[in-house]
């Protein structure tokens, strides 16, 4: 897999803990992963490298966050780690978003 890649992207830590490592390797060979550690640990990380590889591959990732406050500190995190990959996008669809961006988020 090509997390090395990726880690050069992105700019929140130069090396994976041993539980990221452990978690984007079974994402990227497409297992359920549950990954169950302290505040601050990195887990959005487990799962942000596989969407944005995924991404570059111009596959698409949906990831779902149980309340909007949480989606949008996530999608701001993300976009720092997009701002230097012009051809991935990444966006919200919840009840607030207008029908008219909804489509080129969702569409294959």
């Amino acid at each position: 897999h090509d997390i090395l890649k990726a880690l050069k992207i992105s700019k929140e830590q130069n090396s994976l803990y041993h539980h990221q490592s452990l978690a984007i390797s079974s994402l990227l060979d497409d297992k359920h992963t549950l990954v169950t550690t302290g505040t601050g640990s990195g887990k959005s990380l487990c799962y942000l490298l596989p969407a944005l590889l995924r991404g570059l591959k111009k596959k698409k990732s949906l990831l779902i966050f149980p309340t909007k406050a949480l989606a949008q500190n996530q999608l701001e995190k993300l976009r720092g780690v997009l701002a230097d990959l012009p051809n991935v996008d990444a966006g919200i669809v919840d009840g607030d978003t207008p029908q008219c961006l909804r489509g080129g988020l969702l569409k294959e």
